[in-house]
C-alpha cells in the first residue's frame, strides 16, 4: 500500500497475512511465510484425510488471510491464517495445547451448528451471512478450530443471537 506521497505503508495484519505458501512433498509439510516474516510447518496430516492425492495447486487469496489446496482428485481447502497459528504457534492464544477455564473449541462448534439448524440455516447460507468461508464454518462446528472474537461476533450477529450464548458456561 501507499500513501498519497508514494511512501510505503506499513501492512496492516502482517503477523495473518500469508506471504507466500509451498507444498513440500518429500516431506508432506506446508511451508507458510507470514508478511512478518514468520515462518510454520504445517503438516498434511492437520489438513487432508486423503494421503493419496497428490497436491495439484497452491494458491493464496487475494486478501492473504487464506491460502487454498487443490489436490489432484479435484477436492479444495482453504486454510485461513489462524488455523496455521491454532496447530503451530505455541504464544497464540488459541494453540490447540493452550488450556482454558472457559468452553471448548468443540462445544462452541455444536452451540453454533445447532443454533444454525434450529434457525433452519445452511452453512453455506452463515457462510454468506458472515463473510466467512462455508469450509472454515464447517471446521468451527466440528471443533477442530477455535474461533477468535471478531469471528464469534459475525457468527452471532448471522445468528442474531448474542456472543454469550456460543460461550456462556
Amino acid at each position: 500500500m501507499r500513501d498519497l506521497n508514494g511512501f510505503i505503508l506499513e501492512m496492516k495484519d502482517s503477523d495473518k497475512r500469508f506471504e507466500k505458501v509451498k507444498y513440500m512433498e518429500k516431506e508432506k509439510v506446508f511451508s507458510c511465510t507470514f508478511k512478518n516474516g514468520r515462518t510454520y510447518f504445517l503438516n498434511r496430516n492437520d489438513i487432508i484425510k486423503n494421503q493419496k492425492s497428490k497436491v495439484a495447486d497452491v494458491s493464496i487469496s487475494e486478501n492473504a488471510y487464506h491460502f487454498s489446496i487443490v489436490l489432484s482428485n479435484g477436492k479444495k481447502y482453504e486454510i485461513p491464517w489462524d488455523f496455521v497459528l491454532s496447530l503451530c504457534e505455541k504464544k497464540y492464544e488459541f494453540y490447540k495445547d493452550n488450556k482454558k477455564d472457559g468452553i471448548s473449541g468443540e462445544e462452541i462448534g455444536n452451540r453454533i451448528k445447532k443454533i444454525r439448524k434450529t434457525k433452519k440455516i445452511t452453512q453455506s447460507e452463515l457462510a454468506k451471512n458472515t463473510g466467512i468461508l462455508r469450509a472454515n464454518i464447517s471446521r468451527l462446528e466440528k471443533g477442530k478450530h477455535s474461533p477468535n472474537l471478531e469471528t464469534l461476533e459475525k457468527i452471532a450477529d448471522a445468528l442474531g443471537i448474542p456472543v454469550s450464548n456460543l460461550v456462556a458456561k
